[in-house]
């Protein structure tokens, strides 16, 4: 579990900890996990590590991440490697910090809400953390699924016919929905729109531009009041 406590949006994460790791103690059966790897940055690894002293229930151990991943050393700067991308890259890692033979990740804002064993998370001995949503999903969108998402999408023609003033907003280096096929894309069809890109951002640009955008919005509803 990657850990932060400082900046904006991390300033509650020990709480949030105490929460999920109260739920384990709860709901967690005894063999449920080998080791509760944390991951922190050295500058944290000492105010964490106290905190984390209060949980001698659970096998916690803290790792610092710059002893595991040299390129968080190198780029330091916030939009070189932002917090939410080391999250992502320390999860996507986190089998070379261990040798069980699962890994379970997690955030601090989850909780256990019901009684855990292995044979839960590992339904059949695969790791597997919830089937039933994947199971759901097939039913609701069954064969053949492109009909649906058809169903979800709006025509050329009528993105054309809105008449109402549209803003979009997007990331530039955004690999889930790239710009040159949504952003892109509107700006040819729609009769009254504006775009703005952000550049050095990915998908979640309102989370890391999330005061300019904002000041976006504010200028953008005061102008078509």
């Amino acid at each position: 579990m990657p850990l932060k406590i400082s900046g904006r949006h991390y300033g509650e994460n020990l709480a949030r900890v105490d929460l999920l790791f109260s739920s384990l103690v709860h709901y967690g059966a005894a063999d449920l996990l080998d080791e509760l790897i944390v991951v922190v940055r050295g500058d944290e690894a000492d105010a964490i590590g106290r905190h984390l002293g209060a949980w001698p229930e659970l096998p916690l151990r803290v790792v610092v991440e710059d002893e595991h991943f040299p390129a968080f050393r190198r780029y330091r700067r916030a939009w070189q490697v932002r917090p939410w991308q080391r999250q992502q890259i320390i999860k996507l890692n986190s089998v070379a910090l261990t040798t069980a033979s699962y890994v379970l990740t997690l955030d601090p804002d989850v909780l256990a809400r019901r009684p855990l064993t292995r044979g839960v998370l590992l339904p059949g001995g695969r790791a597997l953390l919830e089937p039933e949503p994947r199971a759901a999903f097939a039913e609701m969108f069954p064969p053949p699924r492109e009909r649906w998402v058809r169903d979800l999408a709006l025509s050329p023609a009528e993105l054309r016919a809105i008449a109402a003033p549209v803003l979009l907003v997007h990331g530039a280096q955004d690999r889930v929905v790239p710009l040159e096929s949504s952003t892109l894309v509107l700006l040819g069809l729609l009769r009254d729109v504006r775009a703005h890109v952000f550049g050095g951002v990915g998908h979640a640009s309102p989370v890391e531009r999330s005061a300019e955008l904002a000041r976006l919005l504010a200028t953008f509803l005061e102008d078509h009041d």
